[in-house]
């Protein structure tokens, strides 16, 4: 099986669609494995006209792929949708709430009674301005709807996960090494901390936590460096071991943005340039 390359770096989960941004490789797939196989692939270096760009969060849209792509590239903050076979949908250009950001980074798609199809989104800082977690439409240029603040005003930002049914959204901050769980505007106020608790690799010296997907009842967490993997958990914050696995892909992974679809996980890897789904 060949594969590509692609760079993603953050990603999430709602009502069936994805959201995402990333670049691309050849590659090729390595060993099975009882969690971990990979189900298909596909690339998105071409879509960015052949440039090399960075997937900063992922999410499920309907039947496609949603996917931001920002990372401080000459503050270029683009969002993408494709399907779930690859081929390019639209581009477009949302918004940041103010000079003091620079793009996007996690995002979950959802639908909104009153709004129709939104996305929330992780508004990254640059210079001035706490991060902020932004909920904005999913159509035309993505118009913003609301906002609140990130807790404790970190700016490392990962990646955004969503129980659309409870109306909680699920943040990573690869910085303090802490998952955040937010209320959204199901409750009476968007932007209340419920829970917070450490993410994988809290104490590695070789690995970082980034993405985060919820797949209706456990959260996955990708960590790249040394040994890179996706990790189970409870979202209580326990890690199930038996089944986290190594990313399959070889020499080099580097998985980044991840949100989860049924019965499998989708992922981008940076060092491959590629967009995976998995069994989980």
């Amino acid at each position: 099986m060949k594969t590509k390359k692609y760079l993603i770096i953050a990603a999430a989960v709602a009502g069936g669609a994805f959201f995402f941004a990333a670049f691309y490789r050849d590659l090729g797939v390595s060993e099975a494995r009882a969690t971990g196989n990979i189900i298909s692939s596909f690339d998105l270096h071409e879509m960015s006209g052949g440039t090399n760009f960075l997937i900063t969060g992922l999410t499920k849209k309907a039947d496609n792929f949603c996917f931001t792509e920002g990372w401080m590239l000459a503050y270029e903050n683009e969002f993408y949708e494709v399907t779930t076979t690859g081929s390019f949908v639209r581009k477009w250009y949302p918004p940041l709430p103010s000079t003091g950001y620079s793009h996007y980074r996690g995002i979950a798609y959802f639908s909104d009674p009153q709004n129709g199809d939104c996305v929330w989104a992780y508004a990254a800082q640059n210079e001035n301005g706490p991060p902020t977690i932004i909920k904005m439409k999913a159509s035309g240029i993505g118009s913003i709807i609301s906002s609140f603040p990130v807790y404790g005003g970190y700016k490392g930002g990962g990646g955004l996960a969503l129980d659309e049914t409870a109306g909680y959204l699920y943040h990573l901050d690869y910085v303090g090494y802490k998952i955040y769980k937010y209320t959204t505007d199901k409750h009476p106020t968007a932007g209340s901390v419920v829970r917070s608790f450490d993410t994988p690799d809290k104490n590695a010296k070789d690995r970082l936590p980034y993405g985060l997907a919820y797949d209706g009842q456990y959260l996955w967490v990708t960590c790249y460096g040394k040994y890179d993997r996706i990790v189970k958990m409870t979202t209580a914050g326990s890690i199930i071991t038996t089944e986290s696995f190594s990313v399959p892909n070889r020499p080099h992974p580097h998985p980044t943005a991840i949100t989860a679809d049924g019965p499998y996980l989708r992922y981008v890897d940076d060092a491959t340039e590629t967009f995976y789904q998995v069994d989980k």
